[in-house]
C-alpha cells in the first residue's frame, strides 16, 4: 500500500506458469511496516478475487539509559495471519545467539526487555506458520479458482507438481549451524533445500551422512525429501 495515496499499486505480477513469489526490492523493513494483497485474475471470465490484507512487522529496539544491557523491543502483530507464538532472535555478526520465545496474547502491540544485551547485537522478530508454505505452482481444490493455478484458495491447497504420498522422517538438530540429519525408515533418494523464497539452495543425493550446511546463510529453510515415489517436507533453522 503507498502511504501517499493510502492505495494499493501493482509492484509484480505472476503468470499461471510462474513462481508464486514476488520479491518487493523497494520496501524497507528497517523503517516502517507494508501491507499487501494478492488479485487473481480469470482471463477468460474476466472474474478476479482479492485475498486478505497481509501487513509485515516493524520491530523497534532503544536500549535503556540506566542499564546498558536491557534493550527495549516493541512490535506490531502481523496482520493476515494470528501467530500463536512469536520468536525474538537475537544476532551476533549474523549467528544467531540467543531465541526468546513469546506467546501472542492478542494485543495489537507488543514489548519485551531484552535482558542480555551486548554491543553488536542486532534483533529480529519472526514467528512459525502451523503447516509450511512451499512456494510453486499451487492449485486450488475447490471454489471458483479450481481450475487455474494460484496460490490463493478457498480451500487447502495442494502442490501438484509433487507426489502427495508423505514418509516418516526426523530432521535434525534445528537449529543447526554445520550439520544436518535425516531418521527415516525409507530409503532417501534426494534432498533439496529451499530458502523463503523458494529457490533451491542445495540438492544432493548423498543422504547416507549428515548433510553439509555450514555454506548456508542463517535463516529458516524448507526441505523436501525424496524416497523412491514418496515425498516429505521439513524445516529447519540455520543459526
Amino acid at each position: 500500500m503507498d502511504d501517499a495515496t493510502g492505495k494499493f499499486k501493482t509492484i509484480a505480477k505472476r503468470g499461471v506458469t510462474d513462481s508464486t513469489f514476488v520479491v518487493d526490492s523497494k520496501a524497507n523493513a528497517l523503517i516502517q511496516t507494508y501491507s499487501y494483497q494478492l488479485i487473481s485474475y480469470d482471463s477468460i471470465c474476466h472474474d478476479s478475487a482479492i485475498s486478505d490484507t497481509h501487513e509485515t512487522i516493524h520491530l523497534s529496539c532503544s536500549q535503556s539509559t540506566n542499564a546498558p544491557n536491557i534493550v527495549e523491543l516493541s512490535w506490531n502483530t502481523y496482520k493476515g495471519v494470528t501467530p500463536e507464538v512469536y520468536n525474538i532472535y537475537i544476532y551476533n555478526a549474523e549467528t544467531v545467539v540467543d531465541i526468546v520465545h513469546l506467546a501472542n496474547n492478542g494485543n495489537p502491540f507488543f514489548s519485551y526487555s531484552y535482558n542480555n544485551h551486548q554491543t553488536g547485537y542486532t534483533y529480529r522478530i519472526g514467528f512459525d506458520l502451523k503447516n509450511p508454505v512451499y512456494t510453486g505452482r499451487l492449485k486450488s481444490d475447490s471454489g471458483p479458482f479450481s481450475q487455474s493455478l494460484s496460490n490463493m484458495a478457498e480451500s487447502e491447497l495442494t502442490d501438484n507438481a509433487l507426489v502427495p504420498d508423505n514418509f516418516a522422517v526426523k530432521v535434525y538438530p534445528s537449529p543447526t549451524n554445520s550439520r544436518l540429519s535425516i531418521k527415516s525408515d525409507s530409503e532417501i533418494t534426494q534432498v533439496e533445500i529451499y530458502n523463503l523464497l523458494g529457490q533451491v539452495v542445495l540438492k544432493t543425493n548423498k543422504t547416507d551422512t549428515p548433510i553439509d550446511v555450514s555454506g548456508l546463510t542463517v535463516g529458516i529453510y524448507e526441505m523436501v525429501i525424496h524416497s523412491h515415489e514418496q515425498v516429505s517436507k521439513a524445516r529447519f533453522v540455520k543459526e
